[in-house]
């Protein structure tokens, strides 16, 4: 009676620690599904939702006032100035030569000064 009762102890160590290595498995195995999904199935839809979310604008108001010398002339004033920012890496080199004319275009139209 006594050695069926440690033979049963040590069936029951056994099967739970089958039970927990299956366990872990399976979670591991839903992850990978997950991930898989992710990756591979749902790519472009995340590639497009990054591409719609890289760009923010941003509205500044609080202008400072002009700074001026002991004798009231000017040394710094403000003006509106806008930046454009061109990411390469989205582009291939026949639209990023298009879309540099089309810009420089724009620009000498409205007679705006532009750095390189």
């Amino acid at each position: 009676m006594f050695f069926e009762k440690e033979k049963r102890q040590k069936n029951n160590k056994y099967l739970k620690f089958i039970i927990c290595i299956s366990l872990v498995f399976v979670i591991i195995f839903v992850y990978a599904i997950r991930l898989l999904q992710l990756q591979v199935f749902d790519y472009n839809y995340y590639a497009k939702e990054s591409q719609l979310s890289s760009a923010a604008s941003i509205k500044v108001d609080a202008t400072r006032g002009e700074i001026l010398d002991r004798y009231g002339r000017t040394i710094a004033y403000n003006r509106e100035g806008y930046n454009v920012v061109m990411e390469f890496s989205s582009y291939n080199n026949s639209s990023i030569n298009r879309s540099l004319v089309k810009t420089i275009k724009v620009l000498t139209e409205n007679k705006d000064e532009w750095r390189d």
